[in-house]
């Protein structure tokens, strides 16, 4: 994608989020209406917060193995394919050598010992495979990869010539498992996760007139702009949750600490 084409999306995903975060404020409807208590209205925000994550995860999960499409959502699946490559480069020479090996030794072997030693062969190059076709973040790389590589170790003690091939081969491969367990993020997709996640918390607070500084302090959260009430805090509220469950936790955190904070000089003063 060109400079001039990454800004235009950058002023498109302000503009629309801009729009989003008028409606929400604008809409003409009182928040918290649909909560029986502010407990209900404290106990959905995280809920509602973690489902925005889990979303946005599922979405990256996805479109990081998309290939053929605009930046940024090609780059993760170009740097897997990139790193499979490399991987092959420096698998390929140890399966030659050990195909070799087993070849060579197939006279000294039963018939049971050689279709042994050609399956093994042949379960580490599909945990390789397997590796590679797996999701960026899928958890089971580490299993996979510490499998594979216990086996190149055991292949390692039957064919000591394979010692410096087989090193590289463990390396290579816990290398690139430590890659799909924690993908590399870059720029574009933390801005599109980023306003996704605000916009998504925007348009769920802006429906359900969510308000967590109203749930929590018990006040009104609302300005007079153009004649109109704009919910303030029920923008608020779509910010922080479309930050994340964990800055919406602070947030709650903060803010009844606050209260508690205001509640004690308020005693305090009265005495």
């Amino acid at each position: 994608m060109t400079k001039q084409g990454t800004w235009q999306f950058f002023y498109w995903a302000a503009a629309i989020l801009i729009i989003g975060i008028g409606l929400a404020g604008f809409y003409q409807a009182g928040p918290n209406k649909g909560f029986s208590n502010s407990g209900a209205v404290l106990t959905f925000i995280p809920l509602a917060s973690v489902g925005i994550e889990r979303l946005l995860e599922g979405f990256w999960t996805f479109i990081g193995l998309t290939k053929d499409t605009f930046w940024p959502f090609n780059a993760l699946s170009q740097q897997i394919s990139s790193m499979s490559t490399e991987l092959n480069q420096v698998l390929n020479p140890f399966y030659q050598q050990l195909t070799q090996e087993v070849e060579n030794a197939q006279t000294k072997l039963s018939p049971q010992e050689y279709a042994a030693a050609k399956k093994r062969i042949s379960d580490l190059q599909t945990s390789i495979d397997q590796i590679t076709k797996l999701a960026p973040g899928s958890q089971q790389a580490t299993a996979v990869a510490s499998a594979a590589s216990q086996l190149i170790s055991s292949l390692q003690k039957t064919y000591p010539t394979l010692d410096t091939l087989a090193t590289f081969a463990n390396e290579a491969i816990s290398g690139f498992a430590n890659f799909i367990v924690t993908p590399i993020d870059n720029l574009g997709r933390r801005f599109i996760s980023l306003f996704a996640g605000t916009f998504l918390g925007v348009g769920l607070t802006g429906v359900l007139r969510l308000d967590l500084v109203q749930a929590i302090f018990q006040s009104p959260t609302v300005g007079n702009l153009l004649g109109f009430n704009f919910y303030c805090g029920i923008v608020f509220t779509g910010i922080v949750m479309g930050l994340g469950s964990n800055p919406t936790h602070e947030v709650i955190r903060v803010l009844q600490a606050l209260k508690t904070n205001l509640k004690i000089q308020n005693a305090t003063a009265q005495l």
